[in-house]
C-alpha cells in the first residue's frame, strides 16, 4: 500500500493522496493505541441500534477508503507509466 501511496503522490493526485494519508493516519494511530495499551481505545458510541463501537482514527479509516473508491471510480487519471 505504501508504494501505491509513492506512486500516486509522485503524480500529484491531491484526492488520492489525501485518501492515503487518511487511511495512513488512522492506521498509525490505532498501531499506536496497540502498542502502548495492547489493544486500540474505542469511545464514540452511537446509540442507534446496534451502531458499533468507534474511535477517530476509524472514521479516518473509513473516510479515506471511501474517497480512494470514489476518486477510482468517478476521476480519470493518465499515469503514463
Amino acid at each position: 500500500m505504501f508504494y501505491v501511496f509513492l506512486l500516486f503522490f509522485k503524480y500529484n493526485f491531491v484526492l488520492i493522496n489525501v485518501a492515503f494519508a487518511f487511511m495512513l493516519g488512522g492506521a498509525l494511530g490505532n498501531i499506536i493505541d496497540r502498542i502502548r495499551l495492547r489493544y486500540v481505545v474505542d469511545y464514540l458510541h452511537i446509540k442507534f441500534r446496534k451502531a458499533p463501537i468507534f474511535n477517530i482514527a476509524d472514521i479516518f479509516i473509513f473516510l479515506g477508503s471511501l474517497l480512494l473508491i470514489y476518486t477510482m471510480i468517478f476521476e480519470k487519471y493518465d499515469l503514463n507509466i
